[in-house]
């Protein structure tokens, strides 16, 4: 199975929500961690997606939820070539 990458939305997932019992029961998975879940900045949302990504390399599935859908929109580098 792909490595499988959960990016959480604001506030991030707590204890008992569907994405921590998939990280335990799928030890191949990641939780793509922010720094501050409360105060979303989108360029260092976007900065610690794109890290996660390339550390996936190529094989890799994404599971967004809620407000980080919208990270996805984002074409890469963007934020860093305006």
């Amino acid at each position: 199975m792909n490595e499988v990458l959960i990016l959480p939305g604001l506030f991030g997932s707590a204890e008992g929500h569907w994405q921590r019992h998939w990280l335990q029961d799928h030890p191949d998975s990641r939780c793509v961690i922010q720094e501050d879940w409360d105060h979303p900045h989108v360029d260092k949302w976007l900065f610690r997606l794109e890290s996660a990504l390339e550390e996936a390399g190529e094989a890799y599935l994404v599971a967004i939820v809620s407000d980080a859908c919208w990270l996805l929109g984002l074409p890469a580098g963007a934020l860093r070539a305006a």
